[in-house]
């Protein structure tokens, strides 16, 4: 038998820390290393978010807090005084996770 995970039940996939600037410092996987550069993806997700940021503060809207990738993956986005913080996740949207 083949157990669903839960639909209501989130599962912290990666975890990315970078400086301000956006140079990687930490990544954590809940699962093996993939073939992806985890630093890559870091920045990756760095320039989106700054993309996002300068977007949209000029509209008036605020940080963007975290987006969402296919049908069940999210990526939390924290700032910090002088890091990035990203937390890939399977399940349902968190709004608690994001204002954290």
């Amino acid at each position: 038998m083949v157990e669903l995970p839960h639909p209501l039940r989130r599962t912290v996939e990666h975890v990315y820390l970078t400086d301000s600037g956006g140079t990687p410092l930490v990544h954590l996987s809940r699962t093996l290393p993939s073939d992806k550069d985890p630093d890559l993806v870091a920045s990756m997700f760095t320039a989106i978010q700054n993309f996002m940021d300068d977007s949209f503060h000029s509209m008036g809207i605020g940080d963007v807090r975290s987006i969402e990738m296919g049908d069940r993956h999210h990526v939390a986005f924290g700032r910090g005084h002088a890091l990035l913080f990203y937390v890939v996740y399977r399940g349902r949207e968190s709004n608690h996770l994001e204002q954290r």
